[in-house]
């Protein structure tokens, strides 16, 4: 007989981290994007930027992304 146990806390932390590493890696296996970008301090500063904000953050739109996001960059 299999016996029954309680998760615990770092185990659903550890199932919640690696399911969100693979909507990430998910995300750059279709966008084929270089893989080396997560060395990048500016991929780590994103991730703590969409953490410290709340559940439901909204993507930025196409439009944003290609018209005043990418010129205040270059600004």
């Amino acid at each position: 007989m299999e016996k029954l146990r309680q998760t615990n806390i770092k185990e659903t932390c550890d199932k919640f981290k690696a399911s969100i590493h693979q909507y990430i890696a998910r995300f750059l296996y279709q966008a084929s994007l270089s893989f080396n970008l997560v060395k990048l301090k500016s991929f780590q500063d994103m991730i703590d930027a969409i953490g410290a904000y709340e559940s439901n953050l909204p993507a930025p739109s196409y439009h944003e992304i290609r018209a005043p996001l990418l010129n205040k960059e270059v600004e």
